[in-house]
């Protein structure tokens, strides 16, 4: 008769080879242990990768757009009717009847405001204002406290032709189309042979009438109009007209932790204007011009120094461009620098990831009128 051994019956398995069985568990577990902290070092690595991937890639859309709207707005600006006039031409007269007021000068193709503090080699921009109202002197009133006060500001003028209208019968009040023009009450008109233009503001307009007067029901509203020889256009087919408007880039103060590139639209002067973000995570908007001058060789300068802006016949851009970050989660110290217009900006290095933008445009059809 066979024996069975006592260790046998009671445990089961022979102590040796429970022994290695719990090393064995205990290795694998540490081995996992292992695999799991290189797989997770791993994601975090990558995680960090993409993020900087995706950082740099909202740096360069964000900053490239800006640049590109702003300038195609350039593109499209034109201090001269499209006619067939010389440049210069002595026998050119421009007669406004608007009131003054800032950031409407008929003849010019652009107008800026400088952003105090941020001129020289070397300036800083904050990313956090305790005051975040605009500093600027003399805007326009619906651009009151939407400027960032590290920002600068460029209005853009256009000159619009109302297509296929005629004048049809012109009167010391108003003038008659014979089609609809399609302009509205308080919209900035310009009434050109090609050789005098008078600029108003369009206090009444009906489908195909056009009123002007300096009642106050627009703004800036119209000065005393004077006399117009009607005369002097026997023929309406001679005078044509064109929506004379105007469109303002700046950057806002932050608003859910960023600044925003914002767009605004004067289409009836300032008695509507219409406000638009157009592109967020822009931190400043910098802005200098280049003048025509018979003295002076032609150089970059800021708005504060644009003695006429009729002059101005060139624009230099730059925008710095962020991607913000909790200020919490990151351990940067200290401030990095970035390149703008000739200068350097220093930027908080805890609040997230900058670079800078810019470029240039030159503006064509610029010329001087008797006024």
């Amino acid at each position: 008769m066979s024996r069975i051994s006592s260790t046998t019956r009671r445990g089961g398995w022979p102590p040796t080879i429970v022994g290695m069985g719990l090393l064995e568990w205990i290795v694998a577990l540490g081995l996992n242990a292992l695999v799991l902290l290189i797989l997770t070092q791993a994601l975090l690595s990558a995680r960090v990768s993409f993020s900087m991937i995706d950082a740099t890639a909202r740096l360069s859309d964000n900053g490239r757009f800006a640049l590109a709207v702003i300038a195609e707005s350039l593109n499209g600006a034109s201090a001269e009717l499209p006619c067939a006039r010389e440049q210069d031409n002595p026998l050119l007269r421009q007669v406004s009847f608007i009131h003054p007021s800032p950031g409407f000068v008929p003849e010019a193709m652009v107008v800026g405001w400088e952003a105090p503090n941020t001129q020289g080699a070397a300036w800083s921009l904050h990313a956090e204002l305790e005051k975040p109202f605009s500093t600027h002197v003399n805007l326009p009133p619906a651009l009151n406290g939407r400027v960032d006060p590290q920002s600068d500001v460029l209005m853009v003028h256009y000159r619009a032709p109302v297509s296929g209208v005629m004048v049809n019968d012109l009167r010391s009040d108003q003038l008659l189309t014979q089609q609809g023009h399609g302009l509205k009450s308080c919209s900035l008109v310009v009434m050109s042979d090609c050789t005098t233009d008078y600029v108003f503001q369009a206090s009444q307009a009906t489908t195909r009438s056009v009123h002007w007067s300096s009642d106050g029901v627009c703004e800036p509203g119209n000065e005393p109009i004077g006399a117009i020889d009607v005369n002097q256009w026997p023929d309406g087919r001679q005078l044509a007209l064109y929506h004379w408007h105007a469109m303002a880039w700046f950057v806002g103060p932050p608003e859910d932790g960023e600044r925003t590139l914002y767009r605004a639209l004067f289409d009836r002067g300032q008695s509507r204007v219409r406000v638009e973000a157009m592109v967020e995570g822009i931190e400043t908007l910098q802005v200098q011009f280049a003048s025509r001058s018979s003295i002076e060789p032609m150089q970059w300068q800021t708005a504060n120094a644009v003695a006429d802006w009729s002059s101005v016949v060139g624009v230099r851009l730059g925008v710095l461009a962020s991607v913000r970050m909790d200020p919490h989660s990151s351990k940067a110290d200290g401030w990095v620098s970035q390149p703008l217009l000739g200068s350097e900006v220093a930027w908080p290095a805890g609040q997230g990831y900058v670079d800078s933008f810019q470029t240039a445009k030159a503006l064509r059809g610029a010329q001087r009128v008797q006024r």
